[in-house]
């Protein structure tokens, strides 16, 4: 093979994932329920856990596990057992990389609001159960509220987006001006692409309080993703002035770049899209390509997905210099969904096949995404994207198998985080793995592999949600198959 298309895996690799992966802890309830905290400790009957600045309590006879995952697996580090970086002799570790890697992270919303207090379900019933004999008390009325909201914010950091927001709703009709829930529902409105409804409660949330910095961070977002972007500037320009905040600051420096070079940029609807072309109004027939080519991949991952997102997806294609300087993403990234497709077109003048296989794999990003609600880990968000616009791993099978036997570190569960910050050698090696997981997760069809997502969406734990849709027990066990797989 040509050294200049191929490079020897194990050693080029040094330091490959040496970034430390930040873990929670873990509760799981005897219910099915997933609790991720920063930290747990036992006391007695109940454990105590932090989230944030919160502390709350669950009792002890209605948990399942208690696991602190800082003790589980190895850290990722440089893989061990290097060979010669001269030696050319391994094919079984040489990769194909003549294909331009893309960079594909996909966006997640900080929790930007910490509930004070200390409070789980029993308090609720028995708040709900007082304020049944009183229900004009406004005392009451207020402590199932605040409770409401602590319970709602825990449901929201174990990934229960829905019971989060069936007490959101429960505490807005009994308070509808109370700011912690609107923000709360903002919150999760925003991650599920709900950007209309963001608007709603985060206007709501400044006509109450017109100095509250995060109502302005939400209702700019909002406008951002919803394309309107001078709005989101003027928002957040506003929020700003009452004071510093590093959240409404990268925001709204990203978002003036866009606003700065947005005249060079032709903009057309359809009825999924907001399709954004530089230099667009002088290549009308690539703008129609690329619409085409857009209707046609939604329409094929809708009926994969069997699903489709509540809004119009934001389509950015980049014919000069200016997708690096708004993205910042590393030299070989050679696309980005941050919650806006953004694709480089460079000087073509029409659609070709790689282009086209990259606008899926972009768009299939935002169906993982919301489909998942934001909780898919990064190895299956990769590998189902790249396995929607036709690739396969199977011939890399070999070289795959033998890092995976030289290197215990190099699992699915340290390809759980982003991949944003490997080198190039490093993410094609982390993304022809993830593919592989992939394809033996979709071996009866894709539709397993989407339950499994919709079942993420539920609850972040994916042991929990291959038990349920496949017929592997759990992420290890389904990793010892694939470790076969790659070998045979």
């Amino acid at each position: 093979m040509n050294n200049s298309k191929n490079f020897l895996i194990a050693s080029l690799i040094t330091l490959l994932f040496s970034t430390p992966y930040s873990w929670a802890d873990t509760i799981k309830l005897k219910d099915g329920r997933v609790i991720k905290c920063d930290f747990f400790r036992e006391e007695g009957t109940v454990v105590r856990y932090w989230i944030g600045d919160s502390i709350l309590t669950v009792s002890r006879d209605k948990i399942e596990s208690l696991e602190r995952d800082k003790e589980k697996g190895e850290d990722l580090k440089a893989f061990p057992n290097q060979p010669n970086n001269n030696s050319d002799n391994n094919s079984d570790n040489n990769l194909d990389t003549s294909k331009p890697t893309k960079l594909r992270p996909i966006p997640r919303f900080p929790i930007v609001r910490t509930i004070e207090g200390n409070s789980n379900m029993e308090a609720v019933e028995k708040l709900e159960a007082e304020l049944k004999n009183d229900p004009t008390d406004k005392t009451k009325i207020a402590s199932l509220v605040k409770t409401l909201n602590i319970v709602a914010f825990t449901e929201q950091q174990a990934g229960n987006l829905d019971k989060a927001k069936e007490l959101l709703n429960r505490a807005l009709s009994l308070k509808e001006d109370h700011i912690d829930t609107l923000l709360g529902l903002s919150n999760i409105n925003l991650q599920e692409g709900r950007y209309r409804e963001v608007v709603q409660h985060s206007s709501k949330i400044l006509s109450i309080d017109d100095k509250n910095q995060l109502g302005y961070y939400f209702l700019g977002s909002a406008y951002y993703y919803l394309n309107e972007i001078q709005k989101a500037v003027d928002t957040w320009r506003t929020g700003l002035k009452l004071g510093d905040n590093g959240l409404i600051k990268d925001a709204l420096t990203k978002a003036e770049k866009e606003l700065s070079v947005s005249r060079d940029f032709s903009n057309e609807r359809s009825r999924f899209f907001n399709l954004v072309l530089e230099g667009g109004s002088n290549n009308l027939e690539l703008e129609n390509q690329l619409l085409i080519t857009l209707e046609a991949s939604y329409s094929q991952l809708k009926r994969q997905f069997n699903y489709e997102p509540k809004e119009r997806i934001n389509a950015v294609f980049y014919t000069k210099q200016t997708f690096s300087d708004i993205t910042r993403a590393p030299s070989w990234a050679g696309a980005v969904n941050d919650g806006k497709l953004r694709v480089p077109v460079g000087g073509l003048n029409q659609i070709n096949t790689e282009l086209s296989k990259t606008i899926t794999h972009e768009l299939a990003h935002s169906f993982v995404y919301f489909k998942a609600r934001g909780k898919c880990p990064t190895w299956l968000n990769e590998g189902i994207a790249q396995l929607v616009e036709g690739d396969s791993a199977r011939q890399y099978y070999r070289q795959l198998a033998s890092l995976v036997a030289q290197n215990p570190s190099f699992n699915l569960k340290n390809l759980s985080g982003s991949f944003i910050r490997f080198s190039p050698e490093q993410a094609q090696v982390a993304y022809q793995y993830s593919l592989a997981a992939v394809e033996l997760l979709s071996e009866r069809g894709i539709n397993i592999t989407i339950n499994v997502l919709s079942e993420l969406a539920q609850n972040s734990d994916i042991d929990q949600a291959l038990s349920r849709h496949t017929r592997f027990r759990s992420l290890n066990e389904f990793e010892q198959e694939l470790k076969q797989r790659l070998i045979n």
